[in-house]
């Protein structure tokens, strides 16, 4: 099994761009674009599942359905959990930041 991928953008979006990023995961119509992800994920899956063994060249599309699916869902993947992460540790570096501040004003 292959290793966990690094976030994308790791130690490229400053603060703010993380700050606005976990602002639009936080909006109702984040669910919604997530669930259309999801569902073509599904669709790529039901593709490769659903094809039939007696089907003309069948091993060459099975391989390519597969294929397809699985980079479908790897992209996926590595999106969400950059988001994730992006989130997490944005929140982190503020109340950071936020402390810091706090203890130059005092």
């Amino acid at each position: 099994m292959a290793e966990k991928e690094k976030p994308l953008l790791m130690n490229e979006l400053t603060l703010g761009e993380k700050i606005a990023l976990a602002q639009v995961a936080g909006l109702p119509g984040f669910e919604v674009v997530v669930k259309l992800i999801e569902s073509g994920c599904n669709r790529a899956v039901a593709n490769t599942i659903n094809l039939s063994p007696e089907d003309a060249n069948y091993k060459q599309i099975l391989e390519a359905r597969h294929q397809y699916s699985h980079a479908v869902n790897t992209f996926t993947r590595l999106v969400r959990d950059s988001i994730n992460y992006h989130i997490q540790y944005g929140a982190v570096e503020l109340a950071q930041e936020q402390t810091e501040k706090e203890a130059v004003e005092k």
